[in-house]
């Protein structure tokens, strides 16, 4: 099961990920977590769910694996033998997590206690780079595992070939 931005369509590092999954896996069933305004943004292959339907919550239930960029339901219990993958969304190049303890107005609002139970369903976390996974592990303290792989939301920049560069100025 993938989401992304809050159910807020087919994007980021998630996206990337489940479009490799389908290539490398064709017989993986992969569902999205998205609302009907953002369906057009899930390619047809794979199966869409709505938040907070039944489909959502058996999905959730079912799923070997979870990837999403920021969390899913805050209900969700996770079953022996799943792995929630958490890719976050860019370089925190602000302050995320913790880091906002000591600053109420940008908190405003934010459940610590929740935001560190969440962070303790997550198995791996993706990082991007050596400051993402020193700002994360100090912002999101839990017993995760950080994978410093980079970015795959990124990974069509660096496979795009001159030909592609050349196709997308024109376009």
């Amino acid at each position: 099961v993938f989401a992304a931005y809050w159910n807020r369509g087919y994007a980021c590092s998630p996206a990337a990920i489940e479009a490799k999954v389908r290539e490398l896996v064709p017989a993986m069933r992969t569902a999205w977590v998205t609302t009907p305004d953002q369906d057009a943004t899930v390619p047809a292959a794979t199966r869409r769910v709505r938040p907070g339907g039944f489909g959502y919550f058996s999905a959730l239930a079912r799923a070997k694996y979870l990837v999403n960029n920021v969390e899913f339901d805050h209900r969700l219990v996770k079953r022996p033998g799943q792995i929630l993958l958490q890719t976050h969304h860019g370089t925190p190049l602000k302050r995320v997590g913790l880091d906002l303890t000591d600053r109420p107005a940008a908190s405003r609002g934010t459940d610590f206690a929740r935001l560190l139970a969440d962070a303790d369903k997550w198995d791996f976390v993706l990082s991007a780079n050596r400051h993402a996974t020193l700002t994360g592990e100090r912002a999101f303290p839990a017993a995760y595992t950080t994978l410093e792989y980079g970015s795959p939301r990124n990974d069509v920049l660096r496979r795009a070939t001159p030909a592609d560069t050349a196709r997308l100025r024109e376009r």
